[in-house]
């Protein structure tokens, strides 16, 4: 028997991809008042061809981005039995937060291997007409995350995508928006963009109840985890924590945490004391005061560990190194050498922001490395905006 197969018990997660934050399932509980609020706003783009321009906006977790993308794909099939061809594409604006590489992503969906540089913001929002016109395409862009991409480069480019029939499309196709934010970012649209806007076509997002998590909770439990594993009471148990703030990721993760620690005790089931455990490993208040002091490599590295925890309770200095290399490519920073990354990951342990252990593992000692406090979601969120914001 190897290393591996003296550790591993009853699998009780059969699907991990449906815990995941990218996942949309079919149904998306306590949004069918969003839903057709948006089918009522954009049925005219199938029906007679004119864009239509919406705001979904609401706090975290509380369905936007799922509901943006399920919406897309069901109105897509939608407008096909109707006679009209939809295309969508989704560009998360925290990514990429340069109006050149909204546009870019957007070229990439009609023409993947476009190159990345040697075009104009201009030449490319005439190669998108270009595939847009001849069969008449309907293109519903969602701008998720949209108030960085406003902050950042203003709304120039919510102006252009807004006036592409002016600009020669008309009966030939549309752009559509679907703006996709925590707060109403018409209040920090220029005038001219905002106009395209009305008042109607802002759908707002409540946080979910208690009760409303425990729907959400119950239909993850039935796509990701194996039959008579997953007991009322656990459900029950974590749509009570997430309810504190009406945070549908904060359940689905708390969720998929619990059932990797009953998984870790070869549990045959996910109890109340593995929510337990998970809710304080995983979402013990963030003090950002504690981030104040460190300059901004212990930043990229804590930043690695936080991406690093998003889908497991522990993880390894390589898969922290491999984490901070890309954050540092990210926001423009040159990687540290090994020695200079292991000094600031040793002044994090001795800050008390990180904890790290050596563990006999199949080849030897190994280091395992976890968070003390906060969730990695909620860390990763702080750290991004703060490396972002120098």
């Amino acid at each position: 028997m190897g290393y591996f197969d003296s550790l591993q018990g009853k699998p009780l997660i059969k699907d991990h991809k449906a815990l995941a934050f990218t996942f949309v399932p079919k149904d998306l509980p306590h949004r069918e008042a969003q839903m057709k609020r948006l089918f009522t706003i954009f049925r005219s783009v199938a029906e007679e061809g004119v864009s239509q321009n919406a705001l979904l906006h609401g706090r975290v977790g509380t369905g936007k981005t799922a509901l943006a993308k399920r919406f897309c794909i069901e109105f897509r099939e939608w407008a096909a039995k109707h006679g009209a061809t939809v295309e969508h594409e989704v560009v998360n604006c925290r990514r990429r937060a340069s109006n050149a590489s909204v546009i870019l992503a957007l070229t990439n969906h009609f023409d993947p291997n476009f190159p990345d540089r040697g075009f104009s913001n201009t030449e490319m929002l005439d190669i998108i007409r270009k595939h847009i016109v001849p069969k008449k395409v309907h293109y519903l862009v969602v701008l998720d995350e949209v108030d960085v991409l406003i902050r950042r480069s203003g709304s120039d480019l919510i102006y252009q995508l807004t006036r592409f029939e002016e600009e020669g499309l008309k009966g030939q196709g549309s752009v559509s928006l679907i703006l996709v934010s925590q707060e109403n970012v018409l209040d920090i649209m220029d005038e001219a963009s905002r106009s395209t806007f009305k008042r109607t076509s802002i759908v707002t997002f409540e946080r979910y109840s208690e009760r409303e998590l425990r729907d959400i909770v119950a239909q993850r439990v039935g796509l990701a985890f194996h039959p008579h594993t997953v007991g009322d009471e656990v459900i029950d148990q974590v749509a009570a924590v997430a309810a504190q703030t009406g945070d549908a990721r904060r359940a689905i993760d708390l969720l998929e945490k619990s059932g990797m620690l009953a998984e870790e005790a070869l549990a045959d089931e996910v109890k109340a004391d593995h929510v337990r455990k998970a809710n304080a490993l995983a979402y013990s208040s963030l003090d950002t005061s504690r981030l104040d002091e460190l300059e901004r490599h212990r930043l990229l590295v804590l930043l690695a560990v936080a991406r690093a925890l998003k889908r497991q309770t522990t993880t390894t200095t390589g898969e922290v190194t491999r984490y901070y290399e890309r954050a540092c490519e990210e926001f423009g920073d040159k990687a540290r050498g090994t020695t200079q990354f292991w000094k600031y990951l040793q002044d994090l342990s001795a800050r008390g922001l990180v904890e790290t252990e050596r563990r006999p593992g199949h080849e030897g000692l190994t280091t395992r490395i976890s968070l003390t406090e906060a969730s990695a979601a909620e860390l990763e969120e702080e750290l991004v905006r703060r490396l972002g914001a120098d």
